[in-house]
């Protein structure tokens, strides 16, 4: 249910004493109809000039005594003494908010920051068996929309309950001892008009309204894309008359809600007038009547009363609006906090490298909303060879690649690696054997010695000097003041995308894996005569690494042994660069979009 995950996010533990910023809520808010009491003795002082008697009557039941030290001072004095009290309980009003706002943020942020870190959790555990992509869908719908929406709502209950609670409660009690009659008249009649607004909402809507009217402005947008193509199978004047009906029909539409509009207003005036005018009536009887005790002082405290829990309800309301929509948001987490992991990584297994060959058998893979990215695909990677995946269809390469890294299974078909199924190895020992080198790094906050060592033991600062002199970075880091020390970011100024790039390589040298992902960085227009990453990453081909690439440049295409071409989730070929060349046209065209100097001159 949802009200009850969000009755669950409230109870997320915050680490913020909840003690405090529940106590300045009570103060704050029973100082409102303290408040108005003030206002009420101060309007007494100013009628009669003066406050001459104890107590002072505000209402049937509401009489204020006062000391004999303030009735024997001047009118003035009592006045500015009146006005200081005033002036105080703003004061007071003004640093308990202060408090009271910080602890709420506070507490919304934390709730909401161990959601994320719950968030982030959950996603790595179902990356190995539903794949990175789906995760990262699953992961922007929650942080975009669920987690701000989840937010605003425990931010709008933390501040209503409960100092609007306790504002809506003493101004009600106030205005009952004022006088009762009143009070309830005032709050039975606005809680009719409510009810008759209601009412009035609920009947006077169309029916069908809430979806023909979208769907009346989406054709009209659809002729507008169409106008062009029409325009020519028509005359000019025939489709002019389609568009007219169709724009008729959707001031219709709107003339029938906005009659209900027009009724609505003025019936829901008259009735909110008939029922401050019979507010009024009964006030007047009171104060005409001398045996009422009702007085203009206490009229004032009675109205400023019925004011301010009018107020405290509209915030109510409001409250619960915003409760509703954060209730949904915080079902919609929690179903994906709460859905099980399959098996555990204590119950997979463990490889000292790759011997034989990575292979998928017929394998289909599927993203999170069960859609097909690749389909059928059979495929043989031996160690010792650079193979390029290439293609239009981007979702299927990072599917596979994703399934390689261990992300992801199978919807059919089998992926295994020296026989065994990829989704029982061990995350930690495929991850020191399947090594991932994106195009970005990936580069974490630390020194770049730590970045290039990762997990890599016994690694020698000669080592790391050998490694990033293959790959052309060493001069660069050399520069730096504090050289392989020196303390990086990602989105470092000080190492554009390419220095990212080379070292993440040098970071796959040093480690030795038997596999390597690579995402290469994209070229400029013309390819570059020299590429030391290339030339690293077919040293470390020539030790018995499987290098997988996708590929961004023409000479890597031409450096791999073979090209598996993918085209609406299958294979489409494989082969070498240039017997590709000569037997596929989807594999020239790939190359003349990728690697044609000329490709974007107008």
């Amino acid at each position: 249910m949802p009200s009850s995950a969000f009755s669950r996010a409230r109870q997320v533990p915050t680490g913020s004493s909840t003690l405090i910023g529940n106590l300045c809520a009570i103060i704050s808010g029973l100082l409102i109809p303290l408040g108005f009491i003030v206002a009420g003795i101060a309007t007494v002082l100013l009628q009669d000039r003066g406050l001459h008697a104890s107590p002072v009557v505000l209402g049937r039941y509401l009489s204020v005594p006062l000391p004999e030290w303030l009735l024997k001072m001047e009118p003035l004095q009592q006045l500015i003494l009146i006005g200081s009290v005033g002036v105080a309980i703003a004061l007071t009003q003004a640093l308990l908010l202060s408090i009271f706002y910080r602890i709420v943020f506070h507490r919304a942020d934390s709730v909401v920051a161990q959601l994320h870190r719950d968030t982030l959790t959950r996603c790595i555990e179902h990356a190995s068996t539903e794949g990175v992509t789906a995760q990262r869908r699953r992961a922007e719908h929650l942080i975009l929309n669920s987690l701000p929406e989840l937010r605003c709502g425990l931010i709008a209950w933390y501040r209503t309950t409960p100092r609007r609670v306790v504002i809506l409660i003493g101004c009600i009690l106030l205005a009952g001892l004022v006088d009762i009659w009143l009070a309830l008249l005032a709050v039975v009649s606005w809680l009719l008009v409510w009810k008759f607004y209601r009412w009035l909402e609920g009947m006077d809507e169309p029916e069908g309204s809430q979806w023909e009217l979208p769907r009346s402005r989406e054709r009209l947008v659809e002729m507008v894309q169409e106008g062009p193509m029409l325009a020519r199978l028509q005359t000019g004047e025939e489709f002019n008359l389609l568009y007219n009906a169709q724009l008729q029909q959707l001031l219709d539409l709107q003339a029938v809600r906005d009659k209900t509009t027009i009724r609505r207003v003025p019936v829901l005036l008259l009735a909110a007038t008939l029922a401050i005018g019979l507010l009024f009536f009964a006030l007047g009887v009171n104060l005409l009547d001398p045996t009422s005790g009702l007085t203009l002082p206490a009229a004032i405290v009675l109205a400023l009363s019925l004011f301010g829990a009018g107020m405290a309800a509209a915030s109510l309301a409001k409250t619960q609006h915003l409760m509703q929509v954060a209730a949904d948001s915080a079902a919609t987490v929690f179903s994906f906090l709460d859905q099980p992991t399959r098996a555990g990584a204590s119950e997979r297994l463990g490889i000292g490298g790759l011997n034989d060959a990575i292979e998928l058998s017929h394998v289909t893979l599927h993203d999170g909303q069960q859609q097909v990215l690749a389909n059928d695909i059979s495929l043989r990677l031996e160690p010792g060879s650079l193979v390029a995946l290439m293609g239009s269809d981007v979702a299927a390469l990072r599917a596979i690649v994703e399934l390689l890294l261990g992300f992801g299974r199978p919807a059919s078909g089998k992926a295994t690696l020296d026989g065994m199924a990829i989704a029982d190895i061990h995350p930690s020992a495929l991850g020191k054997q399947v090594v991932w080198v994106g195009s970005d790094g990936p580069i974490w906050t630390g020194s770049i010695e730590e970045n290039l060592r990762a997990n890599t033991d016994g690694v020698t600062t000669a080592d790391l000097a050998d490694v990033t002199r293959k790959v052309g970075i060493y001069d660069r880091i050399q520069q730096l003041e504090e050289g392989f020390s020196a303390e990086i970011s990602p989105g470092d100024s000080r190492l554009e995308a390419s220095g990212r790039y080379q070292v993440a390589v040098a970071r796959a040298l040093l480690a030795k894996p038997a596999v390597v992902i690579v995402e290469e960085l994209s070229a400029s227009q013309t390819d570059l005569p020299e590429d030391p990453c290339l030339d690293a990453l077919q040293e470390l081909v020539k030790t018995g690494t499987l290098v997988v690439i996708l590929p961004h440049r023409l000479r890597t295409l031409r450096a791999a042994e073979r090209v598996v071409l993918l085209s609406n989730g299958q294979i489409a070929g494989e082969g070498r660069h240039e017997e590709l060349l000569t037997s596929s046209d989807l594999y020239r065209h790939l190359n003349y979009q990728l690697f044609n100097p000329y490709r974007d001159l107008k």
